[in-house]
């Protein structure tokens, strides 16, 4: 019994005389790494001394490794705390390491009061970094025996009351090259879970790549551009995951922000390209998409600045998500009740995706609430992948999409076909309204130019010759544009040819043409000047609501009936001249006067005067410079010409 009462007494001095060290694991028994189950010696706040080997923390609370200090007596604390237990390592002539495992902190080990390395991102100010690997960190080299580790973390303040801090799992230490490749092997199976993920992001880059290719094709149908920026945004955004673990390097706050913008461009991308797709004018609905879009780069900036959370952070991201997708979901839904093919098309895919992105929201604020596990649920694991639910969603959504872009590129090539097809015989009507060749006389030269503001315009003249040596010269203007405008310009013509062979008078002329298309027109209205001119220069004209010809840089004045098909009831009064030799006349069409410039000022009647002697070519040529809006003729006439009278 004595015996017993000194051995204990013995051991009580004994250690009483060594230093008071906070918690002891033994590490230098086995070959390859040695998992530290032991509790460790925990303090929060910060504080130099505390990696000092000789650091009394006997007084420290014990945590245990493998559970937060969020679950341990800690919730919501942020900032730093330091973790301290003393070591026996093996006598290993490799290079030893330790493991502190997946944490949501930034860290630093010391050794004897060394820093030995650090985790994630700590001087000269922390930040908070997602480290999903083993993050080994290497122990110094030196002769077995114990050591003192101490390990500094940082919990990130925003994330802190919902994030679990400190170690998640039990460190382990052993040879740094077998804790390496572990490290590397858990990222491995880590990026293989992660295929599933990885298969539609790279199937909506695919589909976005093929939208811009439509794009260059059909560069006039913008909705396949907003198409392409949309899907590469969405792939973007999902890329960080896979990508952080690909790259071994750490989730930072930057890329929190980054995804804020690559969220916030994806819905405005989208909102772009549902209008544009659906054809639909600027409304109240789209501009109230952009602003929520907009408002979520407010998100992180709030945190940061206003003390929000990342909860309420993910409430308001959630409403505004919702909103857009209602407002997207409103506009489909109209359009398709109206009728909208490509309302319909979009119904499915938009459907799918859009539900799983608010479902997704959804789990996040359920998650950042500790209500469920994880944010995005699982819904099956296949070997090393891991399916969420969201995966099958978003891939029959992006192969929807995909049917609904090709369709929709098939349907509009199979227009343009049929357009080029009808634009093809507007332009041989075209050629039927301005004569390639004009006729030719001893008296009489004529000169002509015609541009179309679009591909078939609707100005029209003619210079017909009669049996009687005289010619009928007409000049015209259909009301409206393209295949219409032509073919009324055609019937013009036909009638006109008729006409032409009954000598009849330039007013008889009017008003037979008139008469017809005040029952055709279908609505519309034709400017027409007439003019017979002999070979002795005389001239009669007539005028149906046209311009007035110049005679030798000044306006001919002239009495003008309506515009033919208007009314069956058209008077036309008719003007009489005698050319002498080197008159010049110049007929010309509302294009020339009414071209307008950048500024919006009108070349006018006053430019039109000034430039009325010069040849046909000129004239045009300076109109459409200054800025053409419509279609420009210019016809002149020049009598007995000097090189007739000097012959």
């Amino acid at each position: 019994m004595r015996r017993s009462i000194a051995a204990a007494a013995l051991l009580v001095l004994s250690t009483a005389a060594l230093p008071l060290y906070s918690q002891f694991a033994d590490a230098s028994s086995a070959a390859g790494p040695v998992t530290i189950r032991a509790p460790w010696r925990f303090h929060t706040g910060d504080n130099p001394q505390w990696a000092a080997p000789d650091f009394d923390d006997s007084q420290w609370p014990l945590l245990q490794t493998g559970k937060s200090w969020t679950d341990q007596g800690y919730p919501d604390y942020a900032g730093y705390a330091w973790y301290r237990i003393r070591v026996d390592l093996p006598a290993n002539s490799a290079p030893l390491g330790i493991a502190l495992g997946s944490f949501y902190t930034s860290a630093e080990v010391y050794v004897n009061g060394k820093l030995a390395g650090t985790l994630g991102h700590m001087r000269p100010s922390p930040r908070w970094d997602y480290l999903p690997g083993v993050n080994v960190a290497p122990l110094p080299a030196g002769p077995a025996g114990s050591a003192e580790i101490a390990v500094r973390m940082w919990e990130f303040p925003i994330i802190a009351h919902y994030r679990p801090g400190g170690f998640l799992e039990h460190p382990r230490i052993g040879p740094l090259d077998v804790l390496e490749q572990a490290d590397f092997s858990r990222r491995a199976r880590l990026f293989l879970s992660k295929l599933p993920d990885l298969a539609v992001d790279s199937l909506a880059a695919c589909l976005g790549l093929f939208s811009l290719a439509l794009f260059l094709l059909r560069r006039r149908s913008t909705e396949y551009a907003w198409a392409a920026l949309w899907l590469l945004s969405y792939a973007i955004s999902r890329a960080g995951d896979w990508m952080t673990v690909l790259l071994a390097s750490p989730v930072v706050l930057t890329q929190e922000i980054t995804d804020s913008l690559l969220l916030a461009s994806l819905f405005l991308f989208c909102l772009l390209f549902v209008w544009r797709f659906l054809a639909l004018p600027t409304d109240n609905l789209l501009r109230t998409g952009i602003v929520l879009s907009l408002l979520i780069l407010t998100d992180y900036p709030l945190i940061q600045t206003s003390g929000l959370t990342v909860t309420q952070a993910h409430v308001i991201l959630f409403v505004l998500i919702l909103g857009i997708t209602v407002i997207m979901f409103l506009r489909l839904i109209r359009s398709a009740g109206a009728g909208n093919y490509e309302a319909r098309l979009l119904l499915i895919p938009f459907l799918l995706m859009m539900g799983a992105v608010d479902a997704n929201q959804i789990g996040w604020v359920l998650f950042t609430f500790r209500i469920i596990p994880s944010p995005i649920l699982v819904l099956s694991r296949v070997g090393p992948f891991t399916v969420y639910w969201n995966n099958p969603c978003d891939l029959l959504a992006l192969l929807a999409l995909g049917i609904a872009l090709v369709l929709r590129f098939t349907r509009s090539a199979e227009r343009d076909e049929r357009l080029s097809a009808e634009l093809g015989a507007a332009q041989r009507v075209q050629a039927q309204l301005v004569p390639a060749v004009l006729p030719s006389t001893p008296n009489l030269r004529f000169d002509a130019v015609y541009r179309a503001a679009g591909e078939v315009g609707g100005d029209f003249y003619q210079v017909v010759p009669q049996s009687s040596g005289d010619h009928v010269i007409v000049i015209g203007d259909v009301s409206g544009k393209g295949l219409k405008a032509a073919m009324t310009g055609t019937l013009v013509l036909g009638a006109l040819r008729t006409l032409a062979q009954e000598n009849l008078s330039p007013s008889q002329i009017l008003l037979r043409l008139n008469a017809q298309l005040a029952v055709s027109s279908d609505g519309g209205f034709v400017t027409c000047l007439c003019a017979r001119i002999a070979q002795d220069g005389s001239l009669t004209l007539a005028n149906a609501g046209h311009l007035a010809p110049y005679r030798n840089g000044e306006e001919v004045p002239l009495e003008s009936g309506l515009p033919l098909g208007i009314t069956a009831n058209g008077r036309y009064q008719e003007t009489a001249l005698i050319l002498a030799p080197g008159d010049s006349l110049t007929f010309l069409s509302d294009g020339v006067v009414e071209a307008r410039n950048a500024h919006g000022e009108l070349f006018g009647f006053d430019r039109t005067r000034e430039i009325s002697r010069q040849s046909a070519e000129r004239i045009a040529d300076t109109a459409a410079r200054f800025g053409q809006e419509d279609d420009i003729t210019v016809l002149t006439l020049t009598f007995a010409p000097a090189e007739v009278i000097h012959a």
